[in-house]
């Protein structure tokens, strides 16, 4: 073994911004982000497998000792709060009104 130490370089903040943005919103692989931005794939990896865990998967857990039941709803109005996201980013907070 060598006794040589690698130099790493930090990706830049753009770099990983534009990354999570390719993968994310516009869909690409992040092998095809990955060559459009001159980041190695291993590393580019890495940066969206830590976006994952930190941003996006949220592990709920749901503590009830009461079954699950179902009603229909006849002529009753519903409050809604759909949150949508894409990429950890919020893309609307609509309130929908549902009869």
């Amino acid at each position: 073994m060598s006794n040589q130490k690698r130099d790493y370089k930090k990706v830049e903040k753009c770099k990983r911004e534009a990354l999570i943005s390719l993968v994310f919103s516009q869909g690409l692989k992040i092998k095809e982000a990955s060559q459009n931005l001159d980041i190695k794939y291993a590393v580019a990896k890495t940066i969206i497998v830590a976006f994952r865990k930190k941003y996006i998967l949220e592990k709920k857990e749901i503590m009830s000792t009461k079954k699950c039941r179902f009603q229909p709803r006849i002529n009753q109005i519903s409050v809604h709060r759909i949150i949508s996201k894409i990429g950890g980013k919020c893309v609307n907070l609509d309130q929908e009104k549902i009869l």
